[in-house]
């Protein structure tokens, strides 16, 4: 042990001559002799500069890293999401052959609401082709009632044609 921590003094002075700053460090050694230590300050401060630098360097690093991994975690997270919107898009559109991409083994919130997605597109696919199915029913059954009602009307006057000449023929009698 050389030193102990209680008997350390520092002191920065500036020599007139070469007006160097310097600091010097006086400590008590245990067997009673002083030890003094001179160093200049200039290369103290040139040693903090090239520390900043440095770290200002594996900061600028770190940073950009940072950024690119963040770029690629959050297009990870993004790209699933995207994918539902636009096929979200499509069923708006009646589109309903987009499919979103169910990847196996992953049960995760966005696997799920896509399994979600093409359960609804399917039932909405299905569901509308019913209603065209039976629109195209309905349609046929009012074209066909509108062929009846216009037979009915057709009966109607040509029997009452038929009924007016004798009618006519009985009262010119």
């Amino acid at each position: 042990k050389l030193y102990e921590e209680e008997y350390i003094e520092n002191n920065l002075i500036k020599e007139k001559d070469t007006k160097i700053n310097y600091i010097i460090v006086t400590a008590e050694l245990d067997n009673g002799f002083e030890l003094h230590m001179k160093t200049p300050t200039a290369d103290l401060k040139e040693s903090a500069k090239i520390s900043n630098q440095v770290l200002i360097a594996i900061g600028s690093v770190i940073i950009i890293i940072s950024g690119i991994l963040a770029s690629v975690i959050s297009n990870k997270f993004a790209k699933p999401i995207l994918e539902l919107r636009d096929i979200a898009q499509e069923m708006s559109k009646l589109n309903f052959r987009k499919k979103y991409n169910v990847e196996k083994g992953n049960e995760d919130e966005i696997n799920n609401l896509g399994k979600s997605i093409n359960m609804m597109s399917d039932k909405l696919e299905n569901t509308i082709k019913q209603l065209k199915s039976s629109n195209i029913e309905l349609e046929k059954d009012i074209e066909q009632k509108s062929k009846i009602d216009e037979m009915r009307k057709q009966f109607i006057s040509d029997v009452s044609h038929e009924l007016k000449t004798p009618i006519a023929l009985i009262q010119g009698y």
